[in-house]
């Protein structure tokens, strides 16, 4: 007799083979299903239902998931809460409600434990690892892959294998372990086209892709994009054509054009809105933002960017609060608010740190190698039952063989004879096994320790040469003083990525402006914090304060040096400051101003036209430095006003150079030697001249390091 229940069961099965219009579950449908017996028969509908749905119309197919887990408490059908958890966790994963998706994937493995279903217990870890894996907590992510893998093996779940597979590829992508991911995805991908798994084939064409994009292989990656987006579409997966769109814009946004780029972006950021997709929303605010950034349009950037980092925020997709940090602090440098730009980079430096410190990744090393070790195992004693085995076989012939010849008592001792051996055998082959494994764990264990310290190095440098980036943005751009100055040049040469030394330029009118050649304390890292601070307060002083004196404006950065870094001269505080030459220049007049702590200024000038002679004149900066001072000399800095002369050679400089050392016995350049190398070559045009300082360095110190940044500027009159 056929029941009621079975007859709803056939008609929803039959309903089943029809598309549904545009991902919407029909008013007819739910009508039906509200009349439907809550018996198991509504439950399995209504999780069916919801699983079609689920992509395409979240809202509804949490409503049809909760109306299921009622029906079978009701009822105490424990498959059935189990199954109506499971997709209510998968919805609040689609909508970034992690905690809460986490919260019901637990509640469904405790209960897929109880009834003993290894297969569902095993997707519920799959589902916890996707959880942690979106949340940035990957140690937690491969731990919980690994256990679904060890299952899905052990119960032959060839799709399941393939998915976990996939999964380990990721997280090992997010951790920047490119060849590692691309093991995993090509074991996944093996899998799926023996299957025939076409949704497995598309996610696994997107993961290929991202690899691609990471190693820069852009057309590649556009290739296995494009092999996605086709089968999703074929497939009708919303959530997955969504995906897709994002990825194309993000590899158009890497080949520059930029324009596709946008296209795809925000037709990626029209469809996760409408699924509610707040993590996707997230990075693709994020990938508009920054192209806004690269592009020059920095101010339009800055509001993507940090709607991308509250959104993230908010549901603990550290990832992208990561990528949110970065791009706002570069965002907020290229439009000189170094002071945002300096707290976002932090922001980024501490999350970085705490997403990829070193135990985590360890531990992470730690759980692929077990099952890594596992597996291995398991081979081996597949390998050493087949050798047993053929030996019981060999054995069994070789009694039957005996037992005719020579009877029943020579075929007991050989049988002892050969036991024996073989248990000497076995044991020599286990103490051979224990000894390879040992030495392939110490081999992997210290290729791990390798790669995670030149990961941290390269971060470090990665960061340092972010440093650089800003540190040239400020300098002035040589094409600016080609305006003003027909024959220059500027020796640059920081000792290490970024320099305590820097130069300055600034224009008061046509024919009047600043110049500068900065030395401040210190080298590399610290010493381009100060140069960053001391540019600033230069900014301030002359533009802000219209103060145009070279003493004056050193008086007033002085006191802005000691104000900004607390200086109390207090003994044995520091004393971080700059040393400066500093020159006014008015074309107009022909008249050059000059203040110096402690730098000078040297001027080759003709000394007996007749005569054809020339000498170098110096005029000393005062013995104090842009900072705190302890002496007790003048206050003030000293203002010197020099006549200029037509081809007139003004040199403003650090220390770097002078204090060189190199030659035969290693000593200091020194300024007696730097004054004779400008007579020799004052004659030349200004590039040549900075070519013949560059080589003359180069001999002086040949092997020895360079032991300061340095920084010459010549200008001829």
């Amino acid at each position: 007799m056929t029941t009621p229940s079975s007859i709803w069961l056939f008609i929803f099965l039959l309903w089943y083979q029809l598309p549904l219009s545009a991902g919407q579950l029909p008013d007819s449908i739910l009508q039906s299903l509200a009349v439907v017996p809550h018996d198991t028969s509504k439950v399995r509908i209504l999780i069916r239902v919801c699983s079609e749905i689920r992509n395409n119309d979240p809202e509804t197919a949490l409503g049809l998931a909760r109306e299921a887990l009622g029906i079978a408490s009701t009822y105490e059908m424990e498959g059935g809460k189990a199954r109506a958890r499971e997709q209510i966790g998968l919805i609040h994963h689609l909508q970034s409600k992690y905690d809460s998706a986490r919260h019901h994937f637990s509640k469904a493995l405790k209960i897929n434990f109880a009834r003993g279903d290894k297969k569902n217990v095993a997707l519920c870890y799959n589902y916890l690892g996707a959880v942690y894996d979106y949340q940035g907590r990957y140690e937690k992510a491969v731990e919980h892959y690994i256990k679904c893998l060890k299952i899905r093996e052990e119960i032959g779940d060839k799709k399941g294998i393939a998915a976990s597979l996939n999964n380990l590829g990721i997280v090992n992508r997010l951790q920047g372990n490119l060849d590692k991911a691309l093991e995993y995805y090509d074991r996944s991908m093996a899998i799926k086209k023996e299957l025939g798994d076409k949704k497995g084939l598309a996610n696994g064409y997107n993961n290929l892709g991202i690899i691609y994009r990471n190693k820069g292989d852009y057309d590649k990656a556009l290739e296995n994009y494009e092999k996605s987006l086709a089968i999703n579409r074929e497939l009708g997966n919303k959530k997955k054509i969504t995906f897709n769109l994002n990825n194309l814009g993000t590899i158009y946004h890497y080949k520059g054009e930029h324009n596709k780029a946008i296209v795809y972006y925000e037709k990626a950021l029209q469809a996760y809105t409408e699924l509610g997709a707040e993590r996707g929303i997230a990075g693709c605010l994020n990938n508009i933002g920054s192209l806004y950034d690269e592009t020059g349009r920095h101010r339009q950037a800055i509001p993507y960017l940090e709607k991308s980092l509250s959104l993230s925020r908010k549901i603990g997709a550290r990832e992208y609060e990561k990528m949110a940090y970065l791009a706002l602090a570069q965002a907020y440098s290229h439009v000189d608010d170094f002071g945002k730009a300096y707290r976002y980079h932090k922001a980024y430096s501490l999350i970085k740190d705490t997403l990829y410190d070193e135990q985590h990744a360890k531990r992470m090393s730690e759980m692929e190698a077990k099952y890594e070790s596992e597996q291995k195992q398991k081979e081996i004693e597949l390998l050493t039952k087949d050798k047993a085995l053929q030996n019981l076989e060999v054995k069994r012939q070789r009694l039957q063989k005996y037992g005719l010849i020579a009877g029943l008592v020579l075929i007991i001792a050989l049988l002892g004879i050969l036991l024996n051996r073989n248990k000497i055998k076995q044991r020599s082959n286990e103490r051979l096994i224990a000894q390879k494994q040992e030495i392939l764990d110490q081999s992997e264990k210290i290729e791990g320790q390798r790669d995670l310290l030149a990961k941290q190095q390269e971060n470090i440098l990665a960061s340092i040469r972010y440093a650089k980036q800003i540190q040239e943005a400020i300098l002035p751009d040589e094409n600016l003083l080609k305006e003003h100055l027909s024959d220059f040049f500027i020796y640059y040469q920081p000792k290490e990525i970024v320099s305590g030394d820097f130069y300055w330029f600034q224009q008061m009118s046509p024919k009047k402006f600043l110049l500068a050649a900065a030395d401040c304390t210190g080298h590399g890292v610290p010493g381009a914090f100060m140069s960053m601070i001391c540019t600033a307060l230069l900014n301030e002083t002359v533009l802000e304060n219209k103060i145009s004196e070279p003493a004056k404006i050193l008086d007033h950065l002085k006191q802005g040096i000691i104000t900004a870094l607390k200086q109390k001269g207090v003994l044995g505080e520091q004393k971080d400051g700059m040393d400066i030459a500093l020159c006014a220049f008015d074309l107009e007049n022909m008249v050059l101003g000059y203040a110096g702590a402690y730098s000078p200024l040297l001027m080759v000038r003709a000394s007996d036209v007749e005569a054809g002679g020339f000498e170098v004149q110096e005029t000393k900066g005062d013995k104090m430095p842009i900072g705190i001072h302890y002496t007790k000399s003048a206050d003030k800095f000293i203002n010197h006003t020099i006549p200029l002369q037509k081809n007139d050679k003004i040199y403003i400089f650090s220390d770097g150079f002078v204090d060189q050392f190199g030659g035969p016995e290693p000593r200091k350049f020194s300024l007696r030697k730097f004054k004779s190398l400008l007579l020799d070559i004052h004659h030349l045009d200004m590039n040549t001249q900075k070519q013949q300082l560059a080589t003359t360095l180069e001999d002086w110190k040949k092997d020895l390091d360079q032991i300061d940044d340095i920084c010459v500027i010549g200008v001829r009159v």
